[in-house]
């Protein structure tokens, strides 16, 4: 008898292209190709855990994934132990559905959904109706934050079709309601089990929150806190499903706070309606740009990050890119980033989470379509209103009057004061005469 081959199968793609010329032109950089090359291993391994995955492109190991116990120990091989720290795992049995849910902890959330994963029976599948089942379990989620999510159905195979989509990545349910509900249950106990801070619960002591999900620090710029005379400004009025007032010392300028985010004033010529976010945002934006103004920062420990093998070529290949704009990143041999330097307001906000973020790059550097001229300023561009969403003030956050102010003064001196990086409107004005056709009064 022929002695067995080793275990395991090898798979070499070389001149892929050598009889269809043509459709070479199509591709995107090398470091984009990679990617998606990365992604499908990436799926395959996050579905089946149990095999062993080693991935070399151009001569060199790019990806090695050891044989794991199981799916926990699988996405701590590819996006490392700290990563899994910030998710909860939830099992759930019933009839014949079974499933396993890692998700995300309260406030670990992305500036994108490249986090989100759905395995049907072994098979990754892309169904967003199933994703939004999980944003319904989930209250009060960030506008513009999206959940991180790891979703294992099992089922019977009578009770699906796996032949709906031609690259086999849809598939249709015999009962796509109780799936959603299922989901929903189990993300619901999930996310709630991995300690969510609640109105009253612990930490309660060091601020209150509102009926809207706004939290407000007990300190200088609570109701109870402010004096006249102690040097400090009055906060802003307040208007939310909860009202809060509290009186202004002669200030000229008086900002009434509207919802989550936004900010009304008036300087007598009619009134303006200001968006926080969207606002420092474009603060931010120039100030990375430009680097007037942005004060480097180090850390006086660096940082050891972990990140995904697809991320982490990205974000080596363009280390002259992000240094330009402030970060000090070095290899660190494995699946390891050293992260020395970060500008000053990223330095400031103790509970930034560095992995999220470098993450967030890399899906920006990944889109690479050129490497030279405008395209690398494009690039750089796109890099810094990524950087500026995760620099700029939340909706949740209460701004004082003086931090308001100074917040319009940094806007005023911006090349584009009327928009964010993304294109949304920092602020309304509704002039006299516009509020007067509003009342039919002219």
């Amino acid at each position: 008898t022929r002695p067995s081959p080793a275990s395991g199968t090898k798979v070499e793609v070389r001149d892929l292209f050598f009889n269809t010329p043509a459709r070479k032109k199509f591709l995107k950089s090398d470091s984009s190709e990679n990617f998606h090359i990365i992604n499908v291993l990436t799926k395959q391994a996050l579905a089946h855990p149990c095999t062993g995955f080693s991935l070399h492109i151009d001569g060199r190991l790019n990806m090695e994934l050891e044989r794991a116990s199981g799916l926990k120990e699988r996405i701590s091989q590819i996006y490392g132990g700290q990563f899994v720290e910030g998710l909860v795992e939830q099992i759930c049995q019933k009839d014949r559905l079974s499933l396993h849910i890692f998700l995300s902890k309260e406030g670990n959330w992305r500036g994108s959904r490249s986090h989100q994963f759905i395995f049907v029976n072994g098979r990754p599948v892309k169904d967003p109706s199933l994703g939004h089942a999980v944003y319904g379990a989930i209250p009060g989620m960030p506008s513009g934050r999206h959940p991180v999510f790891f979703i294992y159905i099992e089922t019977v195979p009578g009770a699906l079709d796996v032949n709906v989509h031609p690259q086999k990545e849809e598939v249709r349910f015999e009962d796509k309601d109780a799936i959603y509900r299922s989901i929903r249950a189990a993300a619901g106990e999930a996310y709630f089990s991995g300690g969510v801070s609640l109105p009253g619960g612990p930490g309660a002591e060091n601020g209150s929150v509102n009926a809207g999900g706004e939290r407000r620090a007990n300190g200088p710029f609570s109701a109870s806190g402010y004096q006249e005379g102690n040097g400090i400004s009055p906060p802003a009025l307040i208007v939310s499903e909860e009202l809060f007032f509290e009186q202004e010392f002669k200030k000229a300028r008086v900002f009434i706070r509207l919802g989550e985010m936004f900010y009304a004033y008036s300087e007598g010529g009619g009134v303006t309606l200001l968006d926080q976010h969207a606002a420092h945002e474009r603060v931010m934006y120039e100030k990375l740009l430009t680097n007037i103004g942005l004060n480097p920062g180090q850390f006086l420990f660096p940082r050891t990050l972990e990140l995904a093998p697809a991320w982490r070529e990205a974000v080596l290949a363009h280390r002259e890119l992000l240094f330009d704009l402030g970060f000090e990143i070095e290899d660190f041999g494995g699946e390891g980033l050293l992260l020395r330097g970060a500008p000053e307001e990223f330095c400031k906000k103790e509970d930034l989470d560095y992995t999220g973020l470098l993450t967030d790059m890399a899906l920006e550097l990944m889109e690479e379509k050129a490497s030279s001229g405008s395209k690398k300023e494009e690039l750089k561009k796109n890099v810094a209103a990524r950087l500026a969403c995760h620099s700029s003030v939340r909706g949740s956050d209460i701004l004082s009057g003086q931090e308001l102010k100074e917040l319009l003064d940094a806007l005023e001196k911006c090349e584009d004061p009327g928009h964010c990086p993304h294109g949304r409107p920092t602020r309304i004005e509704l002039g006299l005469d516009e509020l007067k056709r509003m009342f039919k009064r002219k």
